[in-house]
This record gives structure tokens, C-alpha cells and sequence, in this order.
């Protein structure tokens, strides 16, 4: 059976775990890494769910801003153009 890995806000608290079913197995250290199982589980309609990562930066294409380009009058670029947008 596949593990499903969730980020979760609880109690004002965010933390990781597995999801079972309705049930959320909470772990700690990193998920990325090597998860230990806390031995806490609780319903997963208690928590809130959260994106998988905490969003670190923005990267966007700029030909992807086509009706934009048209209202600037600008030609379509050769190459992508990329912006990036870090904290």
C-alpha cells in the first residue's frame, strides 16, 4: 500500500504525517528525510491540510503572459523568459 504524506495545521501547530484512511499518523524530523512516527494519530477532519512544502519562492514565465504582451504591443520573445521572485 502507498504511503500518503500530508502537511497539517492542528492545534496552531504545523506538523507532517501519513494518512490512513480518515486518520493522520503524525511524524517528526523531516519528511524529506528519515520520518519517525511520534505514535500520535488524530482524524484528519481536526486538522487543516496545507501545501505538501512551505513555499519558498515564486518562479513565473513570462510567455505564459500572452494577453499581457499583446497589451504592452510587445513581440514574443526568442527564448522563455523567467522571473523569479525569492525572499
Amino acid at each position: 500500500m502507498q504511503q500518503r504524506w500530508i502537511r497539517y495545521e492542528l492545534d496552531g501547530r504545523v506538523g507532517f504525517g501519513t494518512l490512513e484512511g480518515e486518520q493522520v499518523h503524525e511524524h517528526r524530523g523531516d519528511m524529506f528525510g528519515e520520518p519517525e512516527p511520534t505514535g500520535r494519530r488524530f482524524a484528519l477532519a481536526d486538522a487543516r491540510l496545507l501545501a505538501p512544502t512551505q513555499p519558498s519562492k515564486v518562479i513565473a514565465l513570462w510567455n505564459n503572459f500572452g494577453a499581457l504582451r499583446a497589451k504592452l504591443n510587445l513581440a514574443l520573445p526568442e527564448e522563455p523568459l523567467y522571473l523569479l521572485k525569492a525572499p
